[in-house]
């Protein structure tokens, strides 16, 4: 009997619950925010270097070192009262040191820099808050 009894406190505890917003459905990050990264890795090969084959075994050349710098760079911002757009993309550079292997005594470097993997995102609510959209 006990168990019943307990059993509609319960029940009658929940419908007596107030519907309007609490305080864990507030905002949680402001409205602009920013962010920058840095990340940076290199790798040396002792002795003569690692042994890289090209096109069909013909010639081949010594990777001696590898140098790798990345920066993510993000930013957000409120537009309006129920959209928010937010930007990230990421700059990277990296350079390999090599010797050819027809002339082993001179050193060679290559290098690619640049920016990579754009992306423009904006996230707003429609129809009095009930639905979501992301373009």
């Amino acid at each position: 009997m006990r168990q019943g009894v307990r059993g509609i406190v319960t029940l009658c505890s929940m419908l007596s619950v107030d519907v309007s917003t609490l305080p864990a459905q507030e905002r949680l990050v402001g409205t602009r925010s920013a962010g920058l990264g840095t990340s940076f890795e290199s790798i040396r090969f002792s002795g003569s270097g690692l042994r890289q084959y090209n096109f069909a075994g013909l010639d081949s050349s010594r990777i001696t070192g590898v140098r790798q710098m990345s920066m993510p760079i993000t930013t957000a911002f409120g537009l309006g009262s129920s959209w928010r757009v937010d930007v990230t993309t990421l700059f990277a550079s990296a350079t390999v040191s090599y010797r050819d292997a027809g002339n082993a005594a001179v050193s060679r470097s290559a290098t690619l820099s640049g920016i990579s993997d754009v992306r423009v995102r904006a996230t707003g609510t429609v129809l009095s808050d009930r639905l979501v959209f992301t373009a």
